[in-house]
């Protein structure tokens, strides 16, 4: 029985390294055309050469657009050759930093290289192999539902895939911080002064539960701006 694999030249070759000068050819150019390559072997050798591109989202570089706009800093994990990896890239637009030929253990090595450096970060994935890093980040997001292993290490799961609404979510997410701050403030600062001038007599006791109620309904009020599509 004859055993055939399909994969990376790297990887198939640690079972058969049989193949000719064509296939060398081959694969030099679909690299150098930046496209993702992938060998068809049997026990004999390297019997065809596979080439794939990517398809950009349509929404990706509005999305990069925006979280440039907001000041992030943005990086690609790629487990493609460096060629096709900076393709991608310039179709989106621009990013800080390009890393290519990625193992899952290499992205979650430079995941965690991030979280010691930079604090915190955002993981965006829908691939197994993006399972690893997305479960190291701060905050892991999946796109859509392909993978099961992506969503179960995922913090967050867009179910409609749609990159563009991402920004929109880190923005949203720092002003529902800010409430919550702003809320804490309010609600310690009432409870202090009408504990203190009712202990003191300033207060008598029913205007000091009036104040402190005042004060939850205000910030009740305070935390329904969050519903405000423009607030973010």
């Amino acid at each position: 029985q004859t055993a055939v694999r399909i994969g990376k030249p790297s990887f198939v070759e640690q079972w058969t390294s049989e193949h000719s000068d064509l296939v060398d050819s081959s694969i030099a150019d679909s690299t150098e055309r930046g496209e993702i390559v992938a060998v068809f072997a049997a026990d004999d050798g390297f019997r065809a050469v596979l080439s794939f591109n990517d398809i950009v989202r349509e929404n990706a570089k509005s999305a990069v657009g925006s979280m440039r706009s907001d000041s992030l800093r943005l990086s690609m994990l790629s487990g493609d050759n460096m060629t096709s990896a900076k393709r991608v890239s310039k179709a989106v637009g621009t990013l800080d930093d390009v890393h290519a030929s990625l193992s899952p253990s290499d992205k979650l090595n430079i995941m965690s290289d991030w979280r010691g450096s930079n604090g915190s970060v955002l993981m965006v994935g829908d691939g197994v192999n993006d399972a690893p890093a997305l479960a190291g980040a701060t905050v892991g997001c999946s796109l859509g539902l392909r993978s099961a292993t992506a969503v179960e290490n995922s913090d967050v799961v867009f179910m409609d895939e749609n990159l563009s609404s991402l920004s929109w979510y880190i923005r949203k997410s720092k002003s529902t911080r800010a409430i919550v701050a702003q809320n804490l403030v309010l609600a310690l600062g009432f409870m202090a002064l009408t504990s203190a001038s009712a202990a003191c007599g300033a207060l008598p006791l029913w205007l000091a539960v009036t104040i402190h109620e005042g004060g939850t309904l205000l910030v009740g009020l305070n935390g329904l701006r969050l519903l405000s599509d423009d607030f973010s």
